[in-house]
């Protein structure tokens, strides 16, 4: 397992993105200044890759007049028209045109101009939303001061937009439709439309950032792709667009009933308007659309000979990441993402794992991960067997924090995302199976005035001796390897979303009718060959989830004047529960989650959900990563 060449991961891109942009002259309103919106460049009668027709917002729109500019169009004259219409309490329209008598159909919309109009939208959904962002401040420092700062400050603190990792915002850059996409499912959710975890529709160019809310909103008949099975993510949004997916999200929000504003007049009320309930969660039940591999060497397939190969093939400690057990795409390897993509045939894997990482390794690179995977499988562990003494081997305790640590972040940072966790192999077996193997240990304890290639002297120094200190010496670390998957299974257990392996790939290992010399690499003598390769991928598919399960688990509750007694019911077993406070304006807090089947959550009559002054949302997680339908439930007045 030792060091190579990093593999630079990828790193998920920022909310939205750059480019430069002239700013239009256009008038502006305080809750929605001259600008735009997001929608699909297809016609409001077009289709998209998942999902039935998009919604006509035909009904919303039917008492708006004629804007009268000369640009506007056919295809999205009629949500032009719309959002020329409608305007908050205090007058201002959603959208404008320009001074010189046009709407600036085909002109593209910068980052501010959209955060104002999406702002100025959700108020005239919600006239309370206004009071919900009053005490907004702007996080970033290029946008304080700027025409849309006010804006930008208020959906951030919403949580419907954020910016780039150097701490700007780029207000004056042009938005992508995948960027646009984000940000107004982000807002629905605000209003209080359910999104799916893992929604159905796809796009063959969706990218690895924004595809879950671009599904989202094609599930939910907001968007359309352009042709070919293309949602052209990265293209710029043009304000002929944005009118027309803010028109379908008016209609969207009027059938639930959480458009304040009357379709008749184009005003909310300027009082007496109750945000609406937030709407029910959907359940999400298929098989994962992106997979991010954590690991160390095993997982970089280092020195991942086929048969025949050798040393003029691949060199020791050189890494064939396409011959992984969980990312790899070689022929004939049938890894977990080869396995994904006959269930999900857009399904993309990113492997962040590098040489030489031991478990303290695990946080960093969940870290790496996108925000969209919806699927982790974490490997680590054997480095911290394989160190120079048994002294040095990484302590259980301190391995247990180190896995904790990691799947903390990915439950508070990636809450969608599922973990498998494989366990440590029975490395002891290594030795066993190639001891008397001369250039085996050649390699593993070194020849003449060459040291050891491989550093696993913990287990490997002296590897032909079998004096009774060395061959204690080899036990303490099958102990420890045994010591590290029992912390590995209570740390899993501690969180919802994650399935150890229940010691497939020790028991893999450990078992000499399964585990021999053709499954280790012929050029290192260390690291598992392809045959190796591809039985742990068929280890970690068999006990892992189970993706041909798409039945939902159910979610019941029971009310009371004080408490909600929540239980959870699944044919394969309730993995635990996840609920969620939803404040006034229907602003949904993070999801809190239990291993447990079984809750009691306090409710304020008058008041909320745990204090909080709203409802409480909640829904379960099976064994296989299957999640119900949300549950939403009002404290009584």
């Amino acid at each position: 397992m030792r060091r190579g060449f990093r593999r630079v991961a990828l790193v998920a891109a920022v909310l939205m993105t750059v480019g430069a942009l002239p700013v239009p002259t256009a008038s502006a309103s305080p809750g929605g200044p001259a600008a735009e919106d997001v929608a699909q460049t297809a016609a409001a009668s077009a289709t998209s890759a998942g999902s039935a027709s998009v919604i006509d917002p035909g009904p919303v729109c039917a008492s708006a007049q004629p804007a009268g500019f000369d640009d506007r169009g056919t295809v999205h004259a009629t949500a032009i028209d719309c959002l020329t219409f409608y305007a908050d309490v205090d007058g201002a329209p959603i959208i404008r045109g320009f001074a010189d008598g046009t709407f600036g159909t085909s002109r593209s919309i910068d980052r501010g101009q959209f955060a104002s109009l999406l702002l100025g939208f959700l108020t005239v959904a919600d006239p309370g939303m206004a009071d919900a962002v009053a005490d907004a401040v702007v996080p970033f420092d290029d946008a304080r001061g700027t025409t849309h700062g006010s804006a930008i400050g208020s959906l951030a603190q919403l949580g419907v937009v954020s910016g780039r990792a150097d701490g700007t915002f780029g207000h004056r850059d042009p938005v992508s439709r995948g960027a646009a996409a984000t940000a107004l499912a982000r807002a629905l959710e605000v209003a209080g439309v359910g999104l799916a975890d893992r929604p159905v529709s796809s796009f063959e160019d969706q990218g690895d950032v924004h595809w879950r809310s671009i599904g989202q909103l094609t599930d939910l008949g907001l968007i359309a792709g352009v042709g070919d099975g293309r949602f052209a993510t990265y293209d710029d949004l043009t304000r002929g667009q944005i009118a027309t997916l803010l028109a379908r999200s008016a209609q969207l929000l009027d059938d639930q009933g959480a458009w304040a504003a009357d379709p008749t007049t184009g005003r909310p009320p300027a009082d007496g308007w109750t945000s609406p309930r937030p709407r029910a969660t959907p359940a999400s039940t298929h098989a994962p659309r992106t997979l991010a591999a954590v690991g160390d060497s095993i997982t970089q397939a280092s020195g991942a000979t086929r048969d025949g190969e050798g040393f003029l093939d691949v060199l020791p400690g050189a890494t064939r990441p396409a011959r992984s057990w969980s990312t790899g795409t070689a022929s004939g390897l049938d890894s977990v993402l080869q396995r994904l993509r006959a269930l999900e045939p857009d399904a993309d894997g990113d492997n962040v794992s590098e040489e030489g990482r031991r478990m303290r390794h695990a946080l960093e690179q969940v870290q790496r991960t996108s925000p969209s995977t919806d699927l982790i499988t974490i490997q680590l562990g054997g480095n911290d067997l394989c160190r120079p003494t048994v002294a040095e081997m990484t302590s259980p305790d301190v391995f247990e924090t180190q896995l904790r640590e990691a799947l903390a972040f990915v439950a508070a940072e990636r809450p969608a995302a599922l973990v498998q966790l494989s366990s440590v192999p029975d490395v002891y077996r290594l030795w066993e199976v190639l001891r008397d193997d001369p250039t085996a240990v050649a390699f593993w304890n070194g020849t003449g005035p060459f040291p050891p290639v491989v550093p696993c002297q913990s287990l490997l120094a002296d590897a032909r001796s079998d004096a009774p200190g060395d061959q204690a010496r080899r036990d303490a670390v099958r102990e420890r390897s045994q010591a590290y998957n029992a912390r590995a299974a209570q740390v899993c257990a501690e969180f919802v979303r994650c399935r150890f392996d229940d010691e497939a790939v020790w028991t893999f290992t450990n078992d000499p009718a399964r585990f021999a010399a053709e499954h280790i690499s012929a050029v290192d003598f260390f690291h598992p060959s392809f045959a190796g390769q591809r039985e742990l991928a068929a280890v970690a598919w068999n006990a892992g989830f189970d993706w041909s399960d798409q039945a939902a688990p159910a979610v019941d509750v029971e009310v009371a004047d004080d408490a909600v007694e929540v239980t959870a019911s699944a044919a394969v077993g309730v993995a635990g529960l996840e609920w969620r406070v939803v404040t006034a304006g229907a602003l949904r807090g993070p999801w809190t989650a239990a291993p447990t089947d079984r809750v009691t959550l306090p409710l304020e009559p008058n008041g909320g959900a745990g204090g909080a002054g709203g409802a409480v949302e909640v829904r379960a997680v099976d064994v296989n990563g299957n999640v119900s339908a949300s549950r939403v439930i009002t404290p009584p007045r």
